[in-house]
């Protein structure tokens, strides 16, 4: 039996990154010509505060689009392959977490420890990720922001299909009624 597969491309990512950026930058350009139309010291307490939620938006995305440029640079191919788990691989990663997570006792009956999420992120991304660029030996040999980015598209994939199903928030339906 053939299960799901999807390809994900770090190069895509980078381009939904500068569109975000684009996206931050027209707004904090809005929020600017909003701003000038006050005084110095009367400017809006929610202008400041989407001001610096838009800088910090700013900051994270350029740094993230770096990194992920930096990543492509390096390699030769920038997609991720991502099967679907089965039902057995999946309960592989539980007690691979129990394992690690928890100290047993079973003369005392008693159970200590907390699932280490660590863990469990990291058997799930080496068996779901079935093909990677070939510079890269092992998906935990990712840098961070790279192997986090690829965390959300597996832990997505594996949790409602390939489908993306979208968030419509209350705005966007009233709007869809018209």
């Amino acid at each position: 039996m053939e299960y799901s597969k999807i390809t994900v491309d770090v190069e895509e990512a980078v381009e939904e990154f500068k569109e975000e950026l684009q996206s931050v930058n027209s707004e904090r350009d809005d929020v600017l010509e909003q701003a000038n139309e006050y005084e110095e010291p009367n400017v809006p307490r929610h202008l400041e505060d989407r001001w610096t939620d838009l800088e910090s938006q700013r900051v994270q995305l350029e740094r993230r689009i770096s990194r992920f440029e930096t990543f492509c640079d390096a390699v030769s191919t920038t997609e991720f392959v991502i099967q679907e788990l089965t039902l057995g691989q999946v309960q592989a990663v539980k007690d691979i977490v129990s394992q690690e997570s928890f100290d047993v006792d079973v003369q005392r009956q008693s159970v200590e420890g907390s699932p280490l999420q660590g863990v469990y992120q990291a058997e799930f991304l080496k068996r779901s990720v079935v093909q990677k660029p070939p510079e890269v030996n092992d998906v935990m040999d990712l840098p961070d922001t790279i192997g986090e980015w690829l965390w959300e598209k597996v832990d997505a994939f594996n949790t409602s299909g390939d489908e993306d199903m979208g968030n419509m928030s209350l705005t966007e339906a009233m709007n869809s009624e018209e």
